[in-house]
């Protein structure tokens, strides 16, 4: 099972929980054990699994901000450098494979999974994979 999903961002920074409609792709897909692999089919935002808490989200993208990369950089589009966000994304990831069971993610109690834009706002697209 395939399934591409679109996702907006509002701002340049920002964490957006996907969890539940990778579930709601797992669900349809009827896939009762296996993994599903979730990928951004993009350079300038990550995925990650984490609790969603708003004080922890907060401190999350302080992180990025405060302890990311500072430059000088040579990439650039246009004068602009987004250089941060590629590196950033790179470090952490486009892509994430979790186990399936009983067609739910082996997620512990409060594991989540976000997508970290680094760049926004934009409208990303990411693809769910789920494999028996």
């Amino acid at each position: 099972m395939q399934k591409l999903i679109s996702v907006k961002t509002n701002t340049k920074r920002q964490l957006v929980d996907i969890t539940q409609d990778i579930e709601n792709a797992i669900e349809k897909s009827k896939i009762n054990e296996g993994t599903v692999c979730v990928f951004a089919r993009h350079t300038t935002c990550a995925l990650i699994i984490s609790e969603i808490e708003d004080d922890l989200e907060k401190d999350l993208l302080n992180y990025f901000e405060k302890e990311g990369p500072k430059g000088p950089f040579s990439h650039s589009h246009g004068g602009l450098s987004h250089t941060p966000a590629h590196i950033l994304s790179a470090s952490i990831g486009q892509s994430l494979i979790v186990p399936i069971k009983n067609s739910k993610m082996l997620l512990g109690t409060w594991q989540r999974i976000s997508l970290v834009e680094f760049d926004g706002p934009r409208e990303r697209e990411i693809i769910i994979q789920a494999y028996q």
